[in-house]
């Protein structure tokens, strides 16, 4: 069996370990620091997010910072709570949606919710093992793949 292989038939155990790790609301920790692989976002105990990371309080820490490619998903929270099309033409790019204040407000209000999810973590390094467990969760879940669309 090859490598590949060998993560295919494991994601099952490694989601399994990934769906029953213990959540916990601090996410600057200095404890997180340099952790890699994948973590979810629990929302009244439901998941709402799966990410991967190289550096687990970094990027836990991106989710609520509201700077230029920081909090993509307050960002996609915040066009589905406006019924906006997640198109990036011009009229509907980060930038265009940045000036407008009330816009704003909501990506404001979906970090503070996301601020207070639990979240749950699996380490992994494997850069493949991680692409391929973020997949498996978000499919098991059932939730949004669109970022793994291509642009």
């Amino acid at each position: 069996m090859n490598h590949f292989e060998k993560m295919a038939v494991g994601l099952p155990e490694r989601f399994r370990q990934l769906a029953t790790s213990e959540p916990f609301a601090n996410k600057s920790v200095a404890a997180q620091e340099g952790r890699h692989g994948i973590y979810a976002f629990f929302e009244n105990g439901k998941p709402a997010y799966v990410g991967r990371t190289r550096n687990l309080r970094r990027r836990l820490s991106d989710h609520t910072a509201r700077t230029h490619k920081k909090a993509a998903f307050a960002f996609r929270r915040a066009r589905s709570a406006m019924n906006m099309p997640t198109t990036h033409t011009a009229k509907w790019s980060r930038a265009a949606l940045e000036k407008d204040p009330a816009f704003m407000f909501e990506v404001d209000r979906q970090i503070a919710l996301i601020g207070a999810m639990q979240v749950r973590f699996v380490e992994t390094t494997d850069k493949i093992e991680q692409l391929l467990l973020e997949v498996f969760a978000a499919a098991e879940w059932g939730l949004s793949l669109d970022e793994f669309d291509t642009h």
